[in-house]
């Protein structure tokens, strides 16, 4: 099944709402090595619609991380939650930067709630999400 494209109106106004960064993990666009691209928040193949308040602006490793998840399980209760959904909660209530800048780490009791299973990983340059980070 070939999937339709998104209108060129509906992309800009997505790219528009984020600003140039993931919704999820709040990466700039000018620092990741591809370009971000436009995902739906609750997957098409879940009953997902292509509108503009269920797609995001997703890096790629954000992207390619969450799939069509919607679910993940807490690793300190093993109980199956839901993923973090950039229309529905505050990214400062379920994330923050490392002292460093270079992890996005998610304290405690959100924990599981962090940008589709990126544990820790570095997401930008440790210089320029410091610049970044102080604009």
């Amino acid at each position: 099944m070939t999937k339709k494209r998104l209108p060129a109106k509906l992309r800009r106004s997505v790219r528009k709402r984020a600003r140039g960064y993931c919704e999820y993990c709040v990466c700039p666009e000018f620092c990741a090595t591809q370009l971000h691209s436009i995902e739906h928040i609750v997957p098409e193949s879940k009953g997902g619609a292509s509108d503009e308040d269920n797609l995001a602006l997703a890096c790629q490793g954000c992207n390619g991380s969450k799939s069509n998840k919607t679910n993940g399980i807490d690793p300190a209760t093993r109980r199956k939650v839901p993923l973090f959904h950039p229309r529905r909660d505050d990214w400062h209530e379920h994330f923050a930067w490392s002292p460093d800048y270079l992890y996005l780490i998610a304290p405690p009791p959100h924990g599981v709630r962090q940008a589709p299973d990126r544990r820790n990983r570095k997401s930008c340059r440790r210089k320029r999400v410091s610049h970044w980070l102080r604009q």
